[in-house]
């Protein structure tokens, strides 16, 4: 009877996290097809394909330019397709916030841990957290050209900045509270920081990481329009310029798809490594 009862403990919560992921998958589906119904009903007011195509016609253009844009190959003399456009933006935006994250992680324990590293350097990562980023663009092109890893960078400090900070302010606030108690419990101070200062941080700094990755794709594809050679961002800039509106539209649409797969994806990440949240 203690077994059965124990089980029944066991497997609660789990039942209670499949309804509660299984409603909000209901309300996402619900809320995409609004929006694309909402979408249709316009370009349909509007009447004109050039200014606002419907989403039959974008889903078709994916299709039909998912390995060569013809309005982009006409300007670059090289084929580039919807496929190789977001997976190269994909990769860099992925890299740039995985980069910024360890980055971001490390200073910002480092910032809790040290008062006098938090006074040195807290004031300039403030300054650069206010200062709009897109301002950094020229001179990162000046001083690092248009490699893959210079349109990177505004991925990268971003992301730096921004998971420094929520490391810092959760790492000191889980210090005043546990880890003296660790400490009285005989934890050295490596382990107070692995077993009680980083997992207590890590809500946070993963909300912060998908917040990088929701502007990322953003900052991303502006670094690509200005001075990129690839990416979502150049396809953008000459289908613009071509007046290819279903294709610039196909090429976004295909964005929002992966972006949006990429932020559910670390967000059942975070579900799993903050499991003990829900205790």
């Amino acid at each position: 009877m203690s077994t059965t009862a124990a089980s029944a403990r066991g497997t609660a919560p789990g039942r209670r996290a499949i309804r509660r992921a299984s409603v909000t998958g209901a309300y996402a589906i619900a809320g995409a097809l609004t929006v694309i119904l909402a979408w249709a009903l316009l370009a349909q007011a509007v009447g004109n394909p050039t200014q606002l195509p419907a989403p039959g016609a974008v889903i078709a253009a994916i299709q039909a330019n998912w390995h060569t844009i013809p309005a982009v190959e006409y300007v670059l003399f090289r084929p580039l397709g919807v496929a190789t456009a977001v997976s190269y933006t994909a990769v860099n935006v992925l890299v740039g916030v995985a980069l910024g994250t360890v980055l971001g992680i490390v200073l910002g324990l480092i910032l809790a841990r040290s008062r006098l590293v938090r006074e040195l350097f807290e004031g300039p990562l403030l300054l650069l957290t206010t200062t709009p980023l897109l301002i950094l663009l020229p001179f990162i092109t000046l001083w690092f050209g248009t490699d893959r890893i210079a349109q990177s960078l505004l991925v990268i400090v971003f992301t730096m900045t921004t998971v420094t900070f929520a490391t810092k302010n959760a790492a000191i606030a889980v210090a005043g509270h546990y880890a003296n108690y660790a400490a009285c419990l005989g934890a050295s101070a490596a382990q107070t920081q692995r077993d009680v200062v980083f997992p207590a941080a890590l809500p946070a700094t993963i909300a912060n990481v998908r917040v990088a990755l929701a502007l990322g794709w953003g900052l991303q594809a502006v670094a690509e329009l200005l001075g990129g050679r690839s990416g979502i961002g150049r396809v953008i800039e000459i289908t613009a310029r071509q007046q290819a509106t279903t294709d610039l539209f196909a090429v976004v649409l295909a964005m929002l798809v992966v972006a949006l797969a990429v932020d559910t994806a670390v967000a059942g990440l975070g579900a799993v490594l903050t499991r003990w949240k829900e205790d």
